[in-house]
């Protein structure tokens, strides 16, 4: 069992600490760049003809957000055409992670949150009817916790994010529900769940203090 979980360990540092984690690490931030650019060129050609803008930008990061999940996934399929499908999935969904949390965040708009509360359960959804998973309560609790942080960070982001305890306690929580939800999906254990959480805590902490 110690051997295991310690080749476990190791296989996850030598992930980690990799030419591919840079290149995550830039497709990652190009896309927060793009959609943070792309929303802001927007919102300001609105603003010159005085448009009620409103509607339209709460449409524009939901087209946005859904566009940054797709073009992750489909540009790590690409680049990593050659590894099996259960662990590309670790790789992309924790650029997508990054994402949605930072959103949360930064970017206070109500279809943020419904993004973030809707994607786990069509994620979970979409493996059950596609026969990957069963029901399990499990995941069930774990959609529940991303429910529950997703609304507290909307409600409290100015506060919250600049006390680091709370801030760091909202991160943890939010990438340990999201490796539940996806745990059979990508058959995945404790170990790895751990490893990953780790993982998303020190990109999401990157993107924190340079971003």
């Amino acid at each position: 069992m110690e051997n295991t979980v310690m080749n476990t360990i190791i296989y996850w540092a030598k992930v980690f600490f990799s030419f591919n984690t840079v290149v995550i690490a830039a497709i990652t931030v190009g896309v927060l760049f793009m959609l943070a650019a792309g929303t802001y060129v927007v919102e300001m050609n609105m603003d010159k003809t005085k448009t009620s803008s409103t509607l339209i930008e709460e449409l524009l990061w939901g087209v946005g957000l859904t566009i940054a999940m797709v073009f992750l996934q489909n540009v790590f399929t690409h680049l990593y055409s050659t590894i099996a499908s259960s662990e590309l999935g670790w790789k992309y969904s924790t650029a997508q992670f990054v994402v949605l949390f930072y959103c949360l965040y930064i970017v206070h708009r109500k279809v943020v949150l419904w993004f973030n509360i809707i994607l786990p359960m069509y994620v979970y959804g979409l493996g059950i009817v596609r026969g990957q998973i069963g029901f399990d309560i499990a995941p069930i609790l774990a959609i529940l916790v991303i429910i529950l942080i997703s609304y507290t960070i909307y409600q409290q982001n100015d506060t919250l994010i600049d006390e680091n305890v709370k801030y760091y306690s909202t991160l943890i929580m939010f990438g340990l529900a999201w490796w539940f939800v996806l745990k059979d999906i990508h058959h995945l254990t404790i170990v790895d769940i751990m490893c990953l959480t780790l993982e998303f805590l020190i990109a999401m902490s990157i993107v924190h203090f340079w971003a």
